[in-house]
C-alpha cells in the first residue's frame, strides 16, 4: 500500500549559554569528633536547687527567635530570662573549670518571673529581636489563668 512519509516537525530552539561560577564561601562546618568526651560551656544550678526547694527541675528551655538569649521553666513555677553574654566582654566561651563549676552558676538569670501555679506553655512572640525592646515580649498560660504576655525586660 502506500508508504506514508513521517516527519518530525523541526523548531529551532536557541540554547542560551548560561554560566555559573562557583561562589567561594568562608563557612566551614565544625569537626565534630566522637573520641573525644564533652566538656561544659555553661552551668545553671545554683539558681535552680536553693535550699527552701532542693528538689526543684529544669522543666524546659525555649532559645529565642534572635538567638540572643533563652527563657527557662522550672517546677516551682517560675520562668527566667537568661541573655548570652558578649563575647567581646573578654571571657571565652570554651573555658570550664570543675573548681568554678562548684561555687558558683555561669551567670544570673536577667529576669525571673513566678507564676502563681503551674505553668503549662510558654513561648517568644516570633519576631523577637534584642535590638528592638519592644518585640521582647514571651507569653505563658498556667492553670485557671488567662494568658500572660510578658516583657522580657522588666517582668512586667
Amino acid at each position: 500500500m502506500g508508504e506514508e512519509e513521517q516527519q518530525s516537525p523541526t523548531s529551532v530552539v536557541e540554547v542560551a549559554e548560561i554560566t555559573e561560577e562557583p561562589i567561594e564561601q568562608a563557612y566551614s562546618w565544625p569537626t565534630i569528633r566522637f573520641d573525644v568526651p564533652p566538656h561544659r560551656t555553661y552551668h545553671f544550678h545554683h539558681q535552680f536547687r536553693t535550699p527552701s526547694n532542693p528538689n526543684n527541675f529544669l522543666k524546659g528551655v525555649k532559645w529565642s527567635p534572635d538567638g540572643s538569649c533563652f527563657l527557662t521553666t522550672s517546677d516551682d513555677n517560675t520562668l527566667r530570662v537568661f541573655a548570652l553574654p558578649d563575647n567581646d566582654s573578654g571571657g571565652h566561651i570554651n573555658d570550664y573549670s570543675p573548681v568554678a563549676d562548684a561555687a558558683a552558676d555561669s551567670y544570673a538569670a536577667n529576669l525571673v518571673v513566678t507564676e502563681g501555679e503551674s505553668i503549662y506553655d510558654y513561648c517568644w512572640y516570633p519576631y523577637m529581636s534584642a535590638s528592638d525592646s519592644v518585640t521582647c515580649v514571651f507569653a505563658s498560660t498556667t492553670r485557671d489563668h488567662p494568658i500572660h504576655l510578658w516583657d522580657a525586660a522588666s517582668g512586667q
